[in-house]
C-alpha cells in the first residue's frame, strides 16, 4: 500500500477505502465540506488544499502533516522521502507489542545487511 501513496489524492482514496467511507462520510469524518474531498480525489494533478484541511487530515487519519504537505509539494518541506514516513507512521498506529515485534525484526534485518555488506567489502578487497 506504501508505494502506491505518492499523491494526496492517494492518501485519502486509501484512507477512504481503509476506513469504509463515501467521499461524503470522508468528509464529515475529517470535517470538512464535502466538495474538499472531491477537489482532492478529482484534481490529483494540482490538488490545493489549505493548512487547515491538511491539519484536519493530519488529525483524523493521525499521520504527521508533514507527511500530507510532502505529497502536496513534493520536496518542499522534508528532507525525508515520504514512503519512509508513512511507514513509520503505519507502525506507529500498532498496537505497542506488534510495534515491538516489527522494531525487532527491522533491526535485526539491517544489522544483517550491514553484515553481508561488510562481507562483500572484505571479499572484494582481499
Amino acid at each position: 500500500m506504501v508505494n502506491e501513496i505518492t499523491t494526496l489524492r492517494d492518501f485519502i482514496l486509501a484512507e477512504m477505502l481503509h476506513r469504509g467511507m463515501s467521499q461524503r462520510q470522508f468528509a464529515d469524518f475529517v470535517d470538512v465540506n464535502a466538495s474538499t474531498i472531491h477537489r482532492a480525489v478529482r484534481d490529483h494533478d494540482n490538488p490545493e488544499p489549505s493548512i487547515d484541511t491538511l491539519a484536519k487530515l493530519s488529525r483524523k487519519c493521525e499521520v504527521d502533516i508533514r507527511v500530507l504537505v510532502a505529497l502536496v509539494s513534493p520536496g518542499e518541506v522534508i528532507e525525508t522521502n515520504v514512503e519512509t514516513l508513512l511507514l513509520a507512521e503505519m507502525v506507529n498506529r500498532l498496537p505497542p507489542l506488534h510495534r515491538e515485534i516489527i522494531m525487532r525484526v527491522i533491526t535485526a534485518t539491517i544489522a544483517q545487511l550491514e553484515q553481508n555488506i561488510g562481507d562483500e567489502s572484505e571479499t572484494a578487497g582481499g
